[in-house]
This record gives C-alpha cells, structure tokens and sequence, in this order.
C-alpha cells in the first residue's frame, strides 16, 4: 500500500508541472523565394509568439499535393512556402499576425496566406508540411529533416540553391551530351 501511495504521489507531482499549451493557430503562407525566408521569420518572430516556423518548396509540394491528392493552398504557385505556428490568447495575437502578413505582402516578401480558425483546419495546413517525407520515399536522394541555428539559416540556405544551380548545370549538361550522341549516332547510321 505505501509503494502505491508514493507511486500516486509521484504522478500526481508531474502532472501539476506541466501547464496545457496555449490556443494556437497556423499560417500558411506563400513566399517569394529563399531570400525572404529570414526576412520573413524576423517578422514572424518579432510580432508574435512563434512555436513553429519551418519553410519548404514549390517541388516538395507538388510531391504532396499527387502522394496525398490535396488541392492547391492558393491560385498561384510560388517557390516556397512557410508554415508557422503561433500562440493565439485572443483577437490581439490575431491582428498582429494579419498585420504581419499585410506588412510582408507590401514588401513582395509573399504573396497568399491563409490562417488556420480551427484546430482541423490547423491540421490540415500541416499536412502540407508533414507530407513530405512519405510523398518523397520513392526517389532517391532521401530527405532528411535538418535543423539548423537561426544564425546559420542565410548560409544553409545560399549552400542549397547553390547545390540547385549545380545540379540544374549538370542536369543540362547530361541532356546536352545525351543529345549530341543521339544525333552523331543518327548521322552514322
């Protein structure tokens, strides 16, 4: 009986510390391209109270959006997309994210959003996000979630699109050798 009495005891401590999260809501929003991503998250970070902030792009949703038949977030494309999560106490934290998403709108840094008003909306939001690992299984490389300081964001960054520019470059390079030895073996025929 006392080792049941301390057990009871024991549990009964952890869950007085642990307070239930905040209501929250999610923005989905349609950036540019790379280079606002910062420029976005400082925003993002100085208005509101951010428990997520986490980008991916046009291709890794095109990926979802067949794996998962999910429409289209917004009417156009864009190269990227943010997904942040955000405490939400009241109509206060809301207008800030409006105006926030206003505010990067005029400066070109996106061009849609939408927020979430409900906790199934807020998952459905995610899905676009979490989606991806299981909608890319099939190619090879595979993708791994990183992550990385906010200081090192600008430099993780310009490494990728470097890496982008190189594989294009090599890509076009391969169709273009393909090419011309399809069209030396076509003359020696």
């Amino acid at each position: 009986m006392g080792l049941g009495s301390s057990l009871f005891g024991f549990a009964s401590t952890i869950l007085r510390l642990t307070d239930p999260p905040p209501p929250s809501r999610v923005l989905l929003l349609g950036v540019s391209g790379m280079p606002a991503l910062m420029t976005l998250f400082a925003r993002l970070r100085d208005a509101l109270r951010l428990s997520a902030f986490e980008f991916f792009t046009d291709r890794a949703l095109a990926h979802v959006r067949r794996a998962h038949g999910l429409a289209a977030p917004f009417a156009q494309a864009t190269p990227a997309y943010v997904i942040a999560e955000f405490d939400c106490l009241g109509d206060a934290d809301e207008e800030r994210a409006l105006a926030c998403f206003r505010q990067a709108q005029d400066a070109g840094l996106v061009s849609d959003g939408v927020i979430s008003q409900s906790e199934r909306q807020a998952r459905e939001l995610w899905r676009y996000r979490e989606g991806i690992s299981e909608a890319i299984a099939e190619f090879t490389p595979y993708k791994n979630d990183l992550a990385v300081t906010v200081a090192q964001v600008p430099a993780y960054l310009a490494g990728i699109e470097a890496l982008q520019i190189r594989a294009a470059t090599a890509s076009g390079a391969r169709a273009a050798s393909i090419a011309r030895r399809k069209a030396w073996a076509r003359f020696i025929r």
